[in-house]
């Protein structure tokens, strides 16, 4: 349970002035906190008030959820008629089959597999997942595989070229340098962009940014359709306008050219360049649509308290690239900040579960699901998970990142360990944990032929792997894992070929440096931890193995507790949540900002923005944890920036850039260049959701 700041209140003076505003463009900025669902829901009463029939006023939003949220606002506040919100996905895919009932419109599960050999590469896996991800990203740049002049090839050739280093993963870059290999990836993928569009033709489908793309371009093409749709709308909304893409922006002006246009969002929010999102359209709005826009800033913050709002404007003031905002707390409790410090994750991560069962047993009127801890990477969960469990804390968190999955299958594959080193290949011996989670094998032996695999002797496991046609170099990785298995002296060695034969993070052939393999641990695998808390904690590999089954145990049983969890999640899963507790843990130089930030491309201002979105989703109480001088990292400079921990002596502030000077009135005067291309951090791929 969240709290929640959208009260039942009279309008303050900023809300008012958006409810009441006769302007045809209006920009309104809301920064966190600030009650912009329910000023919007006013707004929309006080227009169908004015005599705006409901069904020509349009809600606009980024994803269901804030559509959710809209609807719910709407119907609380008694508005009557209907309103017509909808995604822009859902929007454009309207258009299609209401305007063009007779182009493709049916969404499909796309697995597609490229043809072009150094995109076979760059997907990385028989399906082509990234590959698709990768068209996405031309469409949202308007590049329309329909389109087959030689202008548009050559446009599209050009701008794959000059993003190269944007668009590809680091582990891809490192091997396919930009110097060497942008041009042939530009024309290989111009190619592919193409078959890929024969691809989608030959099923009778679209994918899914097609559903923008598709009904703009048709609509462009249809001056009177375009006109017909335009009619239907006096006035148009569009929500979280910091998350748009040049598409987008494109599908809202085609359709609002007539329209009152209301466009909101908070530009310091914006957190999605790794989506090729721009707030761009956001702080230079007169640029994008070719139109006056009055702005007006919601500054009263109904979340944060004085204490969290004061540090957190204090950080993002750092940023250069953004529009100035003057908030004000509406929140009348002060609100407090606790630095800590400790020498390792893990010891910070035992006295988080203790302070969060000391707040539990001294706060009646708390319970866990006001408490969210937030770390930038998933990964960075599985020291919090251990420490949970060991305190009986009940917790949340997505079931990708649940180490518990990963610890019982390392428990299995330790069991059938045991049961090979006593026992000789004819004894019948249950096979299923190995072929279960050795990842190379085909899914439908893994997953659903896995019980004919229970009570064999291993010729028979071998004779039905031969049988299932299973690749002969994936037949030899296998035996060749569980011989090393078997022969593992040690449980550290052990776990070492669990991780890297089996789980999959690392080449099944073993070769990886010690770069790639410290990697694979701090991204991937809750491995690393594990050997740290059963090192040196039993003598016997058999009390290992006890230790580690008496967790899992505990573990289960606790997940297996109904009620209230404390929440884990990411900085970017918590945008548009809120708790009355939150806990920032190990805020490094290694964590925030990312490692893989590159200044070069504005994205330390992108991490800043991210770690705002952090700090501002506590509504009480904000703990944010820290290394320690003993330890190995250091403290990140976000910390030093919003004022929460002092400078090293000698080490100077980071000078602060002029910033956009003009909220008031009008918008898009003042300001350095945007810009050419959005921020998108490069982030590997990995096998655990990082």
């Amino acid at each position: 349970m969240n709290v929640s700041v959208n009260r039942m209140h009279e309008p303050d003076t900023y809300q008012q002035a958006v409810i009441a505003s006769a302007e045809r463009s209006i920009r309104v900025l809301a920064p966190a906190g600030s009650g912009k669902t329910e000023t919007l829901g006013r707004r929309v009463d006080a227009r169908i008030a004015a005599g705006v029939p409901a069904r020509e006023i349009l809600i606009l939003t980024f994803d269901n959820q804030a559509k959710g949220a809209f609807q719910r606002t709407l119907q609380r506040l008694g508005v009557s008629g209907n309103v017509e919100i909808r995604t822009l996905n859902s929007f454009g895919l309207r258009i299609l089959t209401q305007e063009f009932p007779d182009t493709r419109s049916r969404t499909g599960t796309v697995f597609y597999g490229p043809q072009e050999p150094l995109l076979a590469v760059f997907a990385g896996d028989p399906y082509g997942g990234q590959l698709v991800e990768l068209f996405g990203t031309l469409k949202s740049h308007l590049f329309d595989p329909q389109d087959t002049s030689q202008k548009a090839g050559d446009a599209l050739e050009a701008w794959v070229v000059r993003t190269y280093r944007q668009l590809v993963p680091e582990k891809f870059l490192k091997a396919h340098p930009e110097k060497t290999f942008a041009k042939s990836f530009s024309q290989q993928l111009r190619r592919e962009f193409s078959n890929y569009e024969e691809f989608l033709h030959g099923r009778g489908v679209i994918d899914f940014e097609d559903q923008k793309l598709r009904s703009y371009a048709l609509l462009e093409r249809n001056p009177r359709v375009a006109e017909l749709v335009r009619s239907r709308y006096a006035e148009v909304i569009v929500d979280e306008f910091q998350d748009i893409n040049p598409l987008d922006q494109r599908l809202i002006e085609i359709i609002s050219r007539d329209a009152t246009l209301v466009i909101t969002g908070d530009d310091d929010q914006a957190i999605y360049g790794f989506r090729w999102a721009s707030a761009e359209h956001l702080i230079r709005p007169n640029t994008a649509f070719k139109r006056r826009f009055t702005s007006y800033e919601l500054r009263t913050n109904y979340r944060c308290p004085p204490a969290i709002l004061d540090r957190s404007r204090q950080l993002i003031e750092h940023n250069a690239n953004r529009v100035p905002k003057n908030p004000i707390s509406g929140v009348a409790i002060p609100g407090s900040i606790t630095v800590i410090e400790h020498d390792s994750r893990l010891i910070e991560a035992r006295q988080i579960a203790r302070t969060i069962a000391d707040t539990l047993a001294t706060n009646p009127d708390l319970d866990c699901s006001d408490i969210g801890i937030l770390t930038r990477r998933n990964a960075h969960l599985d020291e919090l998970q251990v420490h949970l469990i060991a305190a009986d804390i009940p917790y949340a968190i997505r079931a990708e990142r649940d180490l518990v999955g990963d610890w019982d299958a390392v428990l299995a594959l330790l069991d059938l360990s045991t049961a090979l080193r006593r026992g000789k290949k004819e004894v019948v011996t249950d096979y299923r944990a190995a072929i279960g989670n050795f990842k190379w094998l085909p899914r439908a032996i893994r997953v659903e032929q896995l019980s004919h695999f229970g009570g064999l002797a291993f010729p028979e496991v071998e004779m039905s792997l031969r049988q299932a046609n299973v690749p002969t170099r994936t037949l030899k990785q296998f035996l060749s894992a569980l011989s090393l298995l078997r022969q593992a002296r040690t449980i550290d060695l052990e776990l070492t070929v669990i991780e890297e034969r089996f789980l999959g993070y690392g080449a099944p052939g073993g070769n990886r440096s010690s770069q790639d393999a410290e990697e694979a641990e701090s991204e991937d695998s809750s491995l690393g931890l594990l050997r740290k808390i059963l090192a040196g904690r039993e003598s016997t590999r058999e009390g290992a193995i006890e230790r580690l089954r008496e967790f899992i145990f505990r573990a289960i049983t606790l997940k297996e507790e109904t009620g209230a969890r404390v929440e884990l999640s990411t900085y970017h899963s918590a945008k548009g949540r809120q708790w009355k507790m939150v806990v920032l843990p190990w805020v490094s130089g290694l964590s925030a900002p990312d490692p893989l930030t590159r200044k070069e491309f504005g994205e330390l201002e992108s991490e800043r923005r991210l770690f705002y979105v952090a700090m501002t989703r506590a509504a009480d109480r904000l703990i944010v944890g820290r290394p320690s001088s003993e330890s190995k990292e250091w403290t990140s400079q976000f910390l030093h920036e919003a004022g929460l921990v002092p400078r090293p002596k000698g080490q100077p502030a980071r000078p602060r850039q002029s910033a956009l000077t003009t909220v008031a009135t009008a918008s898009g005067k003042a300001g350095s260049k945007p810009p050419k291309q959005p921020a998108r951090p490069r982030n590997t791929r990995t096998t655990r959701q990082s």
